[in-house]
């Protein structure tokens, strides 16, 4: 993920003497859990031959060069694997965005909700200066800033531009430009399936227990 927060930095850098960028980020969730990242930058000619595809290809899992409506770019892909196994605070890679990625728990016997805050506006105000911010407010309408989550679970909340559903597919899109750009919030209830199978087993249980408590009861009173 650092190297994608990279490019889109080198990206930025060069926006302004290189044009109109149009950027998409789309994050796919299947429902075992497996993410996969994938990024598809788009720009003039003279933007791209800054980029190194060999570079690219070294590292990330898939790189292809497209064009689309007159522009040439790439189009990146990266496994996340699982995401039950990714923790942010904890990790020594992932825990380089902990003031980027906000990750809040709470846990309920049957479910876990996580509300996640990506502090884009945030971090660019913290890390930009006041000059820098002025070109960034000028220039950024040229730059497009999409980001795109597939999943099969319905968030709760989220403040997402457009959302969709299709096949048991929930998506969402945040469409912002650097000029208008804002934290990304989104919350989730994810179900704790052990402790539903327990009460489940429990409750089918107790229904036979008092099931075969009625019918001795009733051949007791024949």
């Amino acid at each position: 993920m650092r190297k994608f927060i990279v490019l889109i930095t080198m990206i930025i850098t060069t926006t302004i003497l290189a044009g109109c960028v149009n950027s998409d980020i789309t994050l796919d969730v299947d429902k075992k859990g497996n993410a996969s990242l994938t990024a598809q930058i788009l720009s003039n000619d003279t933007l791209m031959k800054g980029i190194n595809e060999d570079d690219l290809k070294q590292s990330y899992d898939s790189v292809e060069k497209i064009t689309d409506d007159g522009k040439t770019g790439y189009r990146i892909t990266k496994n996340l694997g699982n995401i039950t196994n990714l923790d942010l605070k904890n990790n020594k890679d992932m825990s380089k965005y902990a003031d980027i990625v906000d990750i809040n728990t709470q846990n309920k016997f049957f479910y876990t909700i996580y509300d996640v805050n990506i502090k884009l506006k945030d971090y660019m105000k913290k890390n930009l200066s006041n000059e820098e911010m002025g070109i960034l407010n000028l220039f950024g309408s040229n730059f497009d800033l999409n980001f795109h989550l597939n999943t099969p679970i319905k968030l709760i909340n989220s403040n997402a531009t457009t959302t969709s559903d299709k096949d048991g597919v929930y998506t969402y899109n945040w469409d912002f430009s650097l000029g208008n750009l804002e934290n990304i919030q989104a919350s989730a209830k994810i179900p704790n399936v052990t402790n539903i199978l327990i009460v489940s087993i429990i409750s089918i249980i107790v229904v036979i227990i008092l099931a075969i408590f009625i019918i001795r009861k009733r051949k007791s009173g024949k």
